[in-house]
């Protein structure tokens, strides 16, 4: 399907081309509350657990250059500081740019080393608000370490040159 849409380029549509769709989304991790978001540091009530990798970071580089290519924008979903590290490194390494628009969903733990990275490579990160959160198990899974690493909506918001980030809320909300 991604083969036919790259060849195919964004669909537009209705009166003026209002409409068009050139989004692909991809999933890098799973839930925190599921012990799925993929962590630097092991749970710390699972000690032998850093979450899953859902998708191989080659694949989200090529989908990615081949999405710049043919014009689409990604969204990939990433939970846990590792897959956040991860994917802003596979986009790097595609070559993406401010101007292409490509977002990290959820962005919900980042090591704070990793936050500039954001700004530098023009990455939205496409938030839900800390207090909106219901991932109460997996906050408590998280060890004692984590709230170094959370990403706050100021820390990323402050960066210089970042392209902004879009807090969303439960129930689709804005």
């Amino acid at each position: 399907i991604l083969e036919e849409a790259f060849r195919r380029g964004p669909v537009k549509a209705g009166p003026d081309d209002l409409f068009t769709l050139r989004a692909i989304k991809i999933y890098a991790d799973g839930a925190l509350g599921s012990r799925g978001a993929h962590l630097k540091a092991p749970y710390s009530d699972d000690p032998h657990n850093t979450g899953l990798v859902v998708t191989a970071m080659r694949d989200v580089e090529e989908i990615s250059r081949k999405a710049l290519a043919a014009g689409f924008q990604v969204s990939t979903h990433a939970i846990g500081d590792a897959a956040n590290r991860d994917v802003l490194e596979a986009y790097a390494r595609a070559g993406v740019t401010p101007a292409a628009r490509f977002r990290i969903e959820h962005a919900q733990i980042v090591d704070l080393a990793d936050i500039p990275r954001f700004a530098q490579l023009g990455i939205i990160a496409s938030m839900q608000h800390p207090r909106h959160e219901r991932h109460a198990l997996g906050r408590e899974a998280r060890g004692p370490r984590t709230p170094r690493r959370r990403l706050r909506l100021a820390s990323l918001s402050r960066r210089r040159g970042s392209p902004g980030v879009r807090e969303r809320l439960p129930g689709g909300a804005q």
